[in-house]
């Protein structure tokens, strides 16, 4: 482990005698020498907390898991370079007129804390690229430069979820260094982004929805959900009427012994780690969509889109094994195996419920999970209303914390003062 701490720290001394500004965030978490910013200084105080040399600190503490160690060092690191941890990247698009690009135009994020970071739209392609402190909701509005007689035009970006509109894009957990890509956007009065915000959210971050402690093969949240998809009785095969008492096993298992007469007790649970062992290479095959884990339900079948290639592959390594060990034929094991999944279809409410993502807790069940629910139907925020009516959207006024540079992607999370906003 000491090994691990000198690279870091040779890490850590290259990126000072780099010279690499600061990324500052709104955040008094990661400012461990409270001097306004996330950068070097604060890496090198927190090596020294993980390497036990001095007390640990609740700032320095960025993951949640109770101590300052080597994630907490290379968040920092991440952040200090702007690349992840505690700052978040955000990039796109804009198409708009050639004379509106060429004027000028602006991407200005406003938290719901007032904070204010401002990047410059690429006058040629329209890009843009943005970093935003995690732990805060955005609004972001594109304003173009004054024309000749002192007007401007704007328009708020819209996000869909499920349906229903959100002017705000939550940032809650630590970046990985993925980068939030909101695509192609129209410029206009309401600037929609084409993707359901679900599924957006559900593209940053997968670093943590691949870990496999149990070294198994499998994502150690594809395990948890196995364990509910291979129960037992209800999957038992061959029993007869009334063997077991779990719900829906009339429907599947004994349903499926009429196809299946050959089959006495043949149970998913019981052979589960080869089944395991069956699924890796389906799922190594589909690891970027079963990862998209989210909410979304492209079909209306009432099965979240990332859950549809595990469950094919599921579906395929069952009918494997049987026809493997000649239980019996492939057409029997089809017909069989296809009541099985009607169960396991049905059940899948109840895995997800278990498997604790925010992106999937939807207590309410209709579609949006729980964290994004304030965001949407009732807030309108913000943005591009002008009270005062002198052309300038509100958002962009003085009453605002203003950050950020010319240039694209210049812009920076805003500084903190010492001990403003500090998470517990």
């Amino acid at each position: 482990m000491r090994s691990v701490f000198r690279v870091l720290c040779v890490s850590a001394a290259v990126l000072m005698s780099a010279g690499l500004a600061s990324a500052e965030t709104t955040l008094a978490l990661g400012d461990i020498n409270g001097d306004g910013a996330v950068n070097v200084l604060d890496v090198q105080a927190a090596i020294t907390q993980a390497l036990q040399l001095v007390p640990a600190t609740d700032v320095a503490e960025l993951d949640g898991n109770g101590a300052v160690d080597v994630t907490d060092v290379q968040n920092l690191i991440n952040t200090a370079l702007g690349t992840g941890g505690l700052v978040q990247r955000i990039r796109g698009q804009l198409e708009a007129a050639a004379d509106l690009l060429a004027r000028g135009i602006k991407l200005v994020a406003v938290s719901q804390t007032g904070d204010e970071v401002v990047v410059t739209v690429d006058p040629v392609t329209g890009a843009f690229s943005i970093t935003l402190s995690i732990d805060e909701e955005w609004s972001l509005v594109f304003v173009t430069e004054p024309d000749a007689d002192g007007n401007q035009e704007s328009g708020t970006v819209e996000f869909t979820v499920n349906g229903e509109i959100s002017t705000v894009v939550p940032l809650t957990d630590l970046s990985q260094c993925d980068i939030l890509d909101l695509g192609k956007l129209v410029f206009g009065a309401h600037i929609a982004v084409t993707r359901d915000l679900r599924a957006l959210l559900a593209t940053i971050n997968k670093a943590e929805l691949l870990v496999d402690a149990d070294g198994n093969g499998l994502p150690d949240f594809l395990d948890r959900l196995l364990e509910h998809l291979l129960q037992c009785p209800p999957y038992t095969i061959g029993g007869g009427e009334g063997e077991g008492e779990g719900e829906g096993e009339g429907e599947a298992a004994g349903g499926a012994a009429k196809f299946l007469p050959g089959i006495q007790g043949f149970a998913p649970c019981a052979v589960a780690q080869t089944l395991v062992d069956l699924l890796k290479p389906c799922v190594d095959e589909n690891l970027a969509n079963i990862t998209d884990v989210s909410l979304v339900d492209g079909n209306k079948n009432n099965i979240p889109d990332f859950l549809e290639p595990f469950l094919a592959c599921m579906r395929d390594a069952i009918v494997q094994y049987v026809v493997d060990n000649d239980i019996c034929t492939e057409a029997q094991a089809q017909l069989g195996v296809t009541l099985l999944m009607e169960y396991v279809r049905s059940i899948i409410p109840g895995a997800i419920a278990d498997l604790h993502l925010p992106n999937l807790t939807d207590t309410a069940g209709n579609g949006i999970p729980d964290h994004l629910r304030p965001l949407v139907g009732d807030r309108p925020l913000p943005s591009n209303a002008d009270i005062d009516g002198d052309g300038i959207p509100d958002c962009v006024q003085d009453g605002h914390q203003h950050h950020g540079g010319e240039g694209e992607g210049e812009g920076e999370p805003p500084a903190t003062g010492e001990g403003e906003g500090e998470s517990s």
